[in-house]
């Protein structure tokens, strides 16, 4: 099978395998799958507006994985899809409410001008960091959002009285900037709009830059070998700004496709939004090829819309999520796939009056509270990446271990008593181990790209996740746990004036856990024989295979312990910073752990010091109106203020974030 055939055979397997690995989870939980199938695709083609809402989903989808691709075309995972999409939708409303008179024929290009500016500068800040100062642009993008996220809610908030319904949503845009056509809502009787056209006309031209132009063949050869580019006289450092800026550009419209063609205004978001996240599993599935972004989104946009059709069999639509990840896992894994069909061989306002040691103390406490749970999570992410597994499915691993450490407190707090919270981190911690698993085998087993495997993670946990807790409590929530890890006092350290107030009385005993094991992982990682072999093989493989080292043994041990840490991490979080399980329970701390990784330079001290640092932040925007010289502070820069600072002095001090040499590299075994 020569190499066109099989890009398309692969992805095509790839969703056969997946529906099947979906039917096969539906029936062990005792769902009939043909019928959920039958009465999901009934559900989405069954009428004409079902099938214009497919269209209507497709259009920010293509326009965001095309932003995916370009940078990942240039060597670069770009994770700030969701904050350069979010720029551009608030742009192009704030557009055009602003200059409400503009004729339509002008009107819907500007808009989608003004989007691509918003996303594209939005995109040339991780996109200069990694050009001049070589810094990762996974920690800086991954930042990045979150100050998009803050920003534009308090921008927002603030934009003009007479653009706003209430203080968290905007009026309509008028008619002249609506994306929406008379003949096609006549039509459909649905949202379709113009956004679909406008994703169509930017696939052939990112095919035609990537194919057919001297930027294209640059994009491509920075990504392979970005030494060699510069060695054969082309701009390297132009070249990543450009590519990071056309991702951010194609993000900034797909936004403005979703909140004018949608929504047709703008309003507070809870979260980063998930078009973007879905826009690059429709990137991944489609291995970044424009014209399979077209197919890829065709198919997300069939599912999203036919899954709210599967609750007429009685299965819960978060399903359709489950085999969405299973079928991005299949394309990662296409060595899998590849083995069978025998290929060519291809080599995240009150004021109290207070002193300062009361201000300290409050500060200290809830650091260490938000601190615990990201050291243990990234410093397992440590562990993988020493051993040569790059580990993004953090986040993932934390969801399961949240899930189940609520569920394990809710279910035998009754009968354990006192010791039911330690044990449910035991628990956390195993289903965390078992959850990487896929993830080592993955990786190790069947070489599939470990970002790609990583993010699987990500999407498959919250939906098996909240698939899980409906099937147990019979709605979106667990109940609400009794015993959590509340605040303790040292003794006789509680005692000690001042120092005792600020450290040790009314604090976090896990916090302090947390920072012991800091230096026991630190002591295994770089004193003992384990961590030297484990070293080894994340730097080496091929000398560690010559000295006898099992390499694929000593990476799932990686893989394994950055598991369980990350599933102890999520109990922890659910049962410290949360009273119950549900889907917005861990969002965004497995992320700010891969950071906090990354940030601490891979070493179990420096990640445990990076973590107090985003625990110190976090606890400020929570606790900033009881402390008066911050009261009058909008809470909004205080939860900015840790993501600039980080990209600040990541930028500053420490230059290009150095990883393990044979990190995210699959090893093959010589024969």
């Amino acid at each position: 099978m020569n190499k066109n055939t099989r890009q398309i055979a692969i992805p095509f397997i790839s969703v056969i395998l997946g529906i099947i690995l979906g039917a096969i989870i539906m029936w062990i939980f005792g769902y009939d799958a043909l019928w959920g199938y039958e009465e999901l695709f009934k559900t989405a083609f069954g009428s004409i507006k079902n099938v214009g809402e497919i269209f209507r989903t497709m259009g920010p989808l293509i326009l965001i994985a095309l932003g995916f691709a370009v940078a990942s075309r240039a060597g670069f995972f770009n994770v700030g899809l969701p904050g350069q999409a979010l720029a551009g939708w608030i742009a192009a409303v704030w557009f055009a409410l602003s200059f409400p008179d503009i004729p339509r024929i002008l009107m819907i290009p500007l808009t989608v001008l003004v989007a691509a500016i918003a996303g594209g500068l939005i995109g040339l800040i991780p996109g200069l960091l990694r050009a001049f100062l070589g810094t990762s642009e996974v920690i800086v993008t991954i930042m990045m959002n979150y100050i998009v996220l803050f920003a534009g809610n308090e921008i927002i908030r603030n934009f003009p009285k007479k653009f706003m319904v209430d203080s968290e949503s905007s009026i309509t845009v008028g008619a002249n900037a609506s994306y929406r056509l008379g003949f096609l809502t006549e039509l459909t009787k649905s949202r379709m709009n113009i956004g679909i056209f406008i994703a169509l006309i930017a696939v052939a031209v990112i095919w035609f830059i990537i194919k057919k132009t001297t930027l294209g063949f640059e994009i491509r050869s920075v990504g392979l070998n970005p030494n060699a580019s510069d060695y054969a006289g082309m701009s390297a450092k132009r070249t990543i700004i450009l590519s990071m800026v056309i991702s951010g550009a194609l993000c900034g419209i797909g936004g403005a496709v979703e909140g004018i063609g949608t929504f047709q205004n703008v309003y507070v978001q809870a979260g980063s939004l998930a078009v973007g996240f879905n826009g690059m599993a429709v990137a991944l599935l489609a291995s970044n090829s424009p014209i399979g972004i077209v197919f890829a989104a065709f198919l997300l946009g069939t599912l999203q819309t036919g899954a709210p059709g599967m609750t007429t069999a009685t299965i819960p639509p978060e399903l359709v999520n489950i085999v969405t990840a299973s079928i991005i896992f299949f394309v990662s894994a296409h060595y899998i796939i590849e083995k069978y069909i025998k290929p060519k061989k291809t080599n995240e306002r009150s004021r109290v009056r207070m002193n300062t040691v009361a201000i300290l103390t409050i500060l200290v406490s809830n650091m260490l509270v938000y601190a615990a749970p990201l050291i243990f999570t990234s410093i397992g992410g440590a562990y993988s990446e020493h051993a040569g597994v790059v580990n993004v499915g953090l986040e993932g691993i934390m969801v399961m271990g949240a899930f189940t450490g609520v569920v394990f407190n809710l279910t035998f707090a009754s009968s354990l008593g006192g010791m039911t919270i330690w044990l449910s981190l035991l628990a956390g911690g195993l289903v965390g181990l078992i959850f990487s698993a896929i993830h080592a085998v993955a990786t190790i087993n069947f070489r599939a790209d470990h970002v790609v495997s990583g993010t699987v993670l990500n999407l498959l946990a919250p939906a098996l996740a909240v698939f899980l807790v409906k099937a147990i409590y019979g709605k979106g929530q667990t109940n609400n746990i009794d015993l959590s890890f509340g605040k303790f006092d040292f003794p006789f350290l509680s005692d000690i004036p001042v120092i005792g107030d600020i450290f040790f009385k009314n604090t976090s005993l896990m916090g302090y856990v947390a920072i012991g094991f800091s230096f026991v992982a630190w002591f295994i990682m770089f004193k003992t024989k384990f961590g030297l072999r484990l070293r080894s093989v994340g730097e080496h493989p091929q000398a560690a295979d010559t000295l006898g080292i099992n390499v694929y043994l000593m990476r799932y041990y990686g893989v394994l312990i950055s598991g369980f840490l990350g599933g102890v991490g999520g109990a922890l979080y659910a049962q410290s910073a949360s009273v119950n399980f549900s889907a917005t329970t861990i969002v965004g701390p497995g992320f700010i752990a891969l950071a906090a990784m990354i940030f601490g330079k891979w070493s179990p001290i420096g990640a445990m010091l990076s973590s107090l640092f985003f625990g110190l932040s976090q606890a400020l925007a929570v606790v900033s109106t009881q402390i008066p010289f911050l009261a009058h502070i909008p809470g909004v820069y205080l939860r900015i203020a840790p993501y600039v600072l980080t990209i600040i002095v990541l930028a500053a001090f420490f230059g290009k974030s150095v990883a393990p040499k044979a990190d995210g590299v699959n090893y093959i075994k010589s024969k």
